[in-house]
């Protein structure tokens, strides 16, 4: 896809993911087994043949740049275009910006030096394996405006926290935007849109005048009378992370081997940083079902319907139903993890039973050690 370039905004809000982002950004969280949640935003626009992105960040970064790197991985690591990471400008040095519509005026700059014509928006909080080519092509023989990424309200393929809902016509033109759970929503807004970037500029301009708050749900109502807005269905998969709840139930419908395929090859591969870790060592009475686990892990005891990601340590005896250990974990011999998410660098000690709820998994914090 030629002339175009992404905004993709790892600066959205935080607070709903508990203890997660405590240390980390939304798009550095670690997600079924190998992977961080960018990595899906990254390689569905690389699929597309955009290769040139800019990726606004507000604050707890650290993890994001660590694992993103020079972003080679994902063929971004380039002399022209690339990757670009965008920290808060300083337009506002009161307040980081904290808002998508923060991000676009604090990353005007940017904008207004890449001189590719057509630029897509991104939030890296989804879990799918989207079709932009189709997006691209619905947005330019529909002669829109603005063209979102979305998916039905009746679809039985999405899951998670939508914050945008639209209303349309019978031509599939957005007559309205509203708030997710409105019933009057018909489609769901994925977090991807695509624009020319001299409207993308003339909105920034405006929302500067007019202190607008947010991009989605306050200014783009507000001009939406001089705007043509259509819509591209996501066909397939799609999960949006904004809660723990969220991000436990996506994990587990990974354990579906459906979604995995359509999640992970549907119009591409997802592509995440590479390591060069051994095999898994699965112990002579380790029990292992319906689970995936990433190399370099050994495992001495029971895992079922469970996710393990690189680098973790289950002892002799250990019993992981239901739960998902992050990397570099330890579970020590006798101890039992039930609806349970670990974060890196955990330590559970011998004999330890740890019992979350299937609605509400409990979650161990980095670093730490539990012994009950």
């Amino acid at each position: 896809m030629t002339n175009s370039f992404a905004l993709v905004f790892a600066n959205i809000d935080n607070s709903t993911m508990d203890l997660f982002t405590a240390v980390r950004s939304v798009g550095a969280l670690p997600f079924g087994a190998r992977y961080r949640l960018i990595d899906f935003t990254l390689s569905n626009l690389v699929n597309s043949g955009v290769d040139t992105v800019g990726v606004a960040v507000r604050e707890k970064y650290q993890s994001l740049l660590d694992h993103i790197g020079t972003a080679r991985d994902w063929d971004l690591d380039r002399r022209s275009g690339g990757l670009t990471f965008l920290p808060p400008f300083a337009f506002d040095q009161e307040t980081p910006y904290d808002t998508k519509l923060k991000a676009l005026i604090g990353s005007e700059s940017y904008l207004r030096n890449n001189h590719a014509e057509y630029v897509f928006l991104c939030e890296p909080d989804v879990v799918g394996n989207a079709d932009l080519d189709g997006l691209w092509e619905a947005y330019m023989e529909n002669g829109d405006d603005i063209t979102y990424l979305t998916v039905r309200c009746a679809g039985i393929n999405h899951h998670g926290s939508f914050k945008t809902g639209l209303r349309t016509d019978g031509n599939g033109r957005v007559t309205e935007i509203l708030k997710a759970d409105d019933p009057a929503a018909e489609r769901l807004s994925v977090g991807v849109c695509v624009m020319k970037r001299s409207l993308l500029l003339d909105l920034t301009v405006a929302a500067k005048l007019n202190n607008y708050k947010y991009f989605d749900n306050d200014m783009i109502p507000r001009l939406m009378e001089n705007l043509k807005i259509g819509v591209f269905d996501h066909e397939g998969y799609v999960a949006k992370i904004r809660t723990r709840s969220d991000y436990y139930n996506a994990s587990m419908d990974l354990l579906k081997s459906d979604v995995r395929r359509d999640v992970f090859f549907r119009y591409g591969h997802i592509f995440t940083k590479t390591y060069a870790d051994v095999p898994v060592l699965y112990g002579l009475d380790s029990d292992v079902k319906e689970s995936l686990i990433a190399d370099g892990s050994s495992v001495g005891g029971t895992v079922h319907q469970s996710i393990i990601f690189r680098r973790v340590k289950l002892g002799k005896g250990s019993r992981i139903v239901s739960s998902i250990v992050m990397p570099d974990s330890v579970v020590e011999d006798g101890a039992e993890l039930r609806y349970v998410i670990t974060d890196k660098d955990v330590r559970v000690t011998a004999g330890a039973k740890i019992i979350g709820e299937p609605d509400r998994p409990r979650i161990l914090i980095k670093g730490q050690t539990y012994s009950e």
